[in-house]
């Protein structure tokens, strides 16, 4: 939890920061249901993985002991270790932007926090992740509608 005393008297920041403190630790990697590129399956990945080798050669052994052949169990673990590892990074991604636009939004700077919240929604889209950082783009997005001048950081 960020104990930072605001630097600015933005509207509404006590619920940025509310909505900031709502994507903390919700997504951390491959927690949530996506649907693979050209696949016809849903599958929920098994969150933050610290040791992708040693999930891989589980998920390996999983697999054929479910019946499928060496090879194709092999390639099947290898794509969704490619997908979870792009899922933790997109996590990662989403918490910085999250964090960066609750530092623009105290600095008063909530166009720049909008764009930063965005980005936080974006990355986690891909992934079917983004209402969190949805809560956090509305919050900042309503400070800005009744902030008569917001402030525009100098380039």
């Amino acid at each position: 939890m960020r104990t930072m005393e605001p630097r600015h008297n933005t509207p509404q920041l006590e619920r940025i920061l509310a909505a900031y403190q709502l994507t903390l630790g919700v997504w951390t990697g491959w927690t949530w249901p996506a649907t693979p590129a050209g696949g016809d399956r849903l599958m929920v990945g098994p969150g933050a993985i610290k040791d992708w080798d040693a999930w891989e050669a589980a998920r390996i052994a999983a697999l054929e002991a479910a019946g499928l052949d060496a090879v194709a169990a092999a390639a099947t673990a290898s794509w969704e270790r490619d997908f979870g590892a792009e899922c933790v990074s997109a996590a990662l991604e989403a918490a910085e932007c999250a964090s960066a636009a609750l530092e623009a939004a105290e600095r008063g700077e909530l166009r720049s926090a909008l764009e930063l919240a965005g980005e936080a929604v974006g990355r986690a889209l891909m992934f079917g992740a983004p209402e969190p950082y949805r809560r956090l783009h509305y919050a900042i997005d309503t400070a800005l509608q009744v902030t008569p001048n917001p402030i525009t950081p100098n380039p």
